[in-house]
């Protein structure tokens, strides 16, 4: 069971031995390129073409001057700089279409850092709300409530929740990006696809998470986690449709058998 806990706690960029000093918990914790042409030697201009394999004669002296020697001293121009160039996907692009979110829904299949698989459905409604319900035997739901992500085992009857702002999610979850939270560690493209990772200066939010996303039309594919040991988790998203309405029951905690199933200490 605690391999699923594991993966759980991954999937939020979480150690499971030490949980953030905000959570609550129960049981459990979750270079220049070489010029291609010979180079320009500036002299003097008689009119005249000359071989490469002529020799020169000076003006006062009776003898063949080698034409290295003269190149060798003569201004050489130097190749053109080579200019980047600009980024087809700018990280305000990738941030504007995040901010204009509202909801998503469909399948997942999730990879946690040991190879194991597991699969089932989420739910996203922008801020705050995320639900993922994994498919059977799993006994984990994940769930968003606005304030904080909560983690629970319905078989153990069990729950950890973490707050949304010491999560790589938050990226993900909150109403507007916090330039000044966060670091952009790597922007990458290649053709019709576009990942930008993110790692937050706030030291209670540890690990990073890397988004990737359909381009030039902006579309959330997958997003990997990394926790503070370096151990990643990816969640692919797949079957996914944008916009619709999502029942708000969705990302409510419930409480079972009539008593308090999260426990809050």
């Amino acid at each position: 069971m605690r391999v699923l806990v594991s993966a759980a706690a991954s999937f939020l960029a979480i150690s499971c031995a030490s949980a953030s000093p905000d959570s609550e918990r129960d049981d459990y914790a979750g270079q220049v390129a070489s010029p291609a042409s010979a180079p320009v030697v500036e002299g003097p201009q008689d009119g005249s073409a000359a071989s490469a394999n002529e020799t020169l004669s000076t003006s006062d002296q009776d003898r063949d001057v080698p034409l290295q020697s003269i190149e060798d001293n003569a201004t050489v121009s130097p190749p053109p700089a080579e200019v980047a160039a600009a980024p087809a996907v700018a990280p305000e692009d990738i941030f504007a279409y995040i901010e204009s979110l509202t909801t998503l829904e469909g399948r997942f299949i999730q990879v946690a850092p040991d190879g194991r698989t597991s699969e089932g459905a989420f739910y996203l409604r922008r801020p705050g709300r995320m639900r993922f319900e994994y498919d059977a035997p799993s006994p984990i739901l994940i769930v968003a409530d606005g304030s904080w992500v909560v983690v629970q085992d319905t078989e153990l009857e069990t729950a950890d929740r973490y707050p949304i702002r010491s999560t790589p999610l938050k990226y993900l979850l909150n109403k507007r990006i916090d330039w000044d939270d966060l670091e952009v560690a790597e922007l990458a493209e290649e053709p019709g696809a576009v990942s930008i990772t993110l790692r937050s200066r706030d030291e209670e939010t540890p690990g990073a998470i890397t988004m990737a996303f359909d381009a030039p039309a902006l579309s959330l594919r997958h997003w990997q986690v990394e926790d503070a040991q370096g151990l990643r988790t990816l969640v692919a998203l797949s079957n996914v449709t944008a916009g619709g309405k999502i029942d708000p029951r969705k990302f409510v905690v419930e409480e079972e058998g009539g008593g308090q199933f999260l426990r809050d200490r």
